[in-house]
């Protein structure tokens, strides 16, 4: 009586599972033609334009001795670790182990005939691959590019704000 009861609740567990979303995409934003004219990409070493050695110099050590660039430099390089376990998690996992053990028996304690010294060897390899059937792993590879690509975004936007500052105090 309770295996007929276990059954439809396991089955409607299994199938509130399979509830997925649908794939992100970037809202569009309607924007003036006149917007994107105004607003160009900014040039990272945009202050080489005023031709002023002392400026340049200035801002490279602004930029060389910062410990918040330091920072946001140190978390690019971890976001780009986190991007490749995400995506080294779709790929099949290989494990391989070797051992080798000698021991030697009491000649006190030993059964009369056997060997006294015994070798043990063994190896192992195992491999195995996790299905991806709800899309758990390939939105964790997403979410771990978009990490690494807002990094990436925020060290730079800090170098500029950097050399923008350390000109406007020129």
């Amino acid at each position: 009586m309770l295996k007929r009861a276990l059954i439809p609740s396991l089955a409607a567990l299994a199938l509130t599972a399979c509830a997925v979303g649908p794939d992100y995409s970037r809202p569009k934003l309607e924007l003036p033609d006149s917007a994107q004219a105004q607003n160009p990409a900014i040039a990272m070493d945009w202050w080489t334009q005023f031709n002023d050695p002392v400026l340049d110099q200035l801002i490279a050590e602004a930029l060389e001795h910062n410990q918040d660039l330091a920072v946001a430099a140190a978390r690019v390089d971890e976001a780009a670790a986190q991007a490749g376990i995400a995506r080294a998690q779709l790929l099949p996992a290989l494990n391989a182990n070797a051992g080798y053990q000698r021991g030697r028996a009491s000649t006190a304690t030993s059964t009369p005939g056997a060997p006294l010294v015994s070798d043990v060897r063994n190896a192992n390899l195992t491999a195995s691959w996790e299905l991806d059937l709800w899309g758990k792993l390939r939105r964790g590879n997403e979410a771990a590019r978009a990490d690494f690509a807002a990094s990436r975004f925020a060290r730079d936007s800090s170098k500029l704000a950097i050399a923008a500052q350390t000109a406007q105090t020129y």
